[in-house]
């Protein structure tokens, strides 16, 4: 099992590929729309499949993140 300072590692370095692939120019190809909320697994309406949360989910990670 991964410790926290693994799975930070492991964040760092995924980052790290994603800014120098930025820098190269070159584009991550974007996943298809998924049709449910991966935080709570609700079918998600057709104005919210380019968001990929429902709007209670979309809330509750912002306060989160207000409050870091």
């Amino acid at each position: 099992m991964a410790d926290e300072a693994d799975l930070a590692q492991a964040q760092l370095e995924r980052e790290l590929e994603r800014a120098i692939a930025a820098a190269r120019g070159i584009e991550r190809t974007q996943a298809p729309p998924r049709g449910i909320c991966p935080d709570c697994g609700a079918k998600l309406e057709a104005h919210r499949l380019k968001y990929g949360y429902c709007v209670p989910c979309v809330e509750i990670r912002e306060a989160r993140m207000r409050w870091r």
